[in-house]
């Protein structure tokens, strides 16, 4: 069952990364730094892909899953003494992801800093909200049952106990 958490958790967390990363990308229109090179890439040109600089993509999925390794691992994991070599290499595999973005012309820093910044937002939100819920459920269930209202996207569910 904690695998099959998890891999819910991961899942939500790479569809709000990406989902997030694809609005501002069409928001920002900011032009790669290849466009400013006296050899562009033709490929970037061809795709429509010029256009489409801020926010690293790579980087925020690289840092959302450097985040979201490192919460559940430490989660699940509190007394290991594994936790700072898989926080290291997870954060060093993403600083390199940027580094690399940064030296192959695709993006600007800031691209790769907001990339970042906001990959390792949803890294860390997506299994802080499911672990805060399962408190909340939890200690509900030691108390009273009530009738639970829970908002989504597609509206408000109504949860009841018998």
């Amino acid at each position: 069952q904690d695998l099959f958490e998890v891999a819910v958790m991961y899942s939500e967390a790479i569809l709000f990364t990406n989902g997030i990363k694809d609005w501002i990308k069409i928001a920002a229109k900011r032009e790669r730094p290849y466009m400013y090179f006296d050899k562009r890439d033709q490929d970037g040109i061809d795709d429509n892909d010029y256009k489409y600089s801020f926010l690293s993509g790579h980087t925020a999925n690289a840092f959302m899953g450097a985040t979201f390794t490192s919460y559940v691992f430490c989660s699940y994991y509190p007394d290991s003494n594994f936790k700072i070599p898989v926080i290291a290499a997870s954060y060093l595999f993403a600083a390199g992801t940027g580094a690399l973005r940064m030296a192959s012309g695709n993006h600007f820093a800031t691209d790769v800093l907001a990339g970042a910044a906001m990959g390792s937002a949803v890294g860390f939100a997506v299994p802080f909200i499911h672990h805060f819920f399962a408190q909340k459920n939890n200690s509900a269930e030691t108390s009273s049952k009530k009738p639970q209202l829970m908002f989504s996207p597609y509206g408000v569910n109504v949860h009841l106990d018998f």
